[in-house]
């Protein structure tokens, strides 16, 4: 019986149906005072015959073809101009309030307010960390904008063409490849 035991209890880790009762329990040991008339066993949810008011037909998880941001592309452009920008506007807010008017108001433009506080200064120094600045708020901004208009479908059945140049040392060109 111990033997038994271990099993049931094995198959049932494993997804198996197992009795549900002490009563069936002793019907699947076969001891014939336990059994009833038509033993039941319980049966793990995803096996064997769908419940009352639900089709057989299987569901898919996500409808195909449907629009999905390129998150790969997207997250790091974002993070590249919020913090490149965040920092400017936290420089020009401190400004703001300093009574610098013209050099925060500035500062607080994306992507043009570094580059024009570039012209503003005196120092090459200071030049260099303005146009850097200026150019990753631009670097940031046009790959966050890049992995918004990339349109990546999810999972696309529909029939596709690429091109790929070929270079070779005697060959050079273009290869074709398809999905039909």
């Amino acid at each position: 019986m111990r033997r038994t035991l271990g099993w049931l209890a094995l198959g049932a880790a494993m997804g198996i149906a197992a009795p549900a009762s002490a009563q069936e329990l002793g019907s699947a040991l076969g001891d014939p005072a336990a059994s009833p008339a038509a033993p039941s066993l319980v049966v793990p949810s995803g096996y064997g015959a769908p419940g009352p008011g639900l089709d057989a037909a299987p569901r898919r998880a996500r409808p195909r073809g449907g629009y999905m941001p390129t998150w790969p592309i997207l997250v790091p452009g974002l993070v590249a101009f919020l913090t490149t920008y965040g920092s400017s506007a936290a420089a020009g807010a401190i400004l703001l309030a300093g009574g610098v008017t013209d050099s925060g108001a500035w500062l607080l433009a994306p992507v043009v307010g570094p580059l024009v506080m570039a012209e503003q200064m005196h120092s090459p120094e200071d030049v260099a960390l303005f146009i850097a600045l200026g150019v990753a708020q631009a670097a940031g901004l046009a790959v966050m904008i890049a992995g918004l208009a990339i349109n990546r479908r999810a999972s696309s059945d529909a029939p596709a063409v690429s091109l790929t140049p070929l270079v070779a040392p005697e060959l050079a060109g273009l290869a074709a490849s398809g999905r039909f």
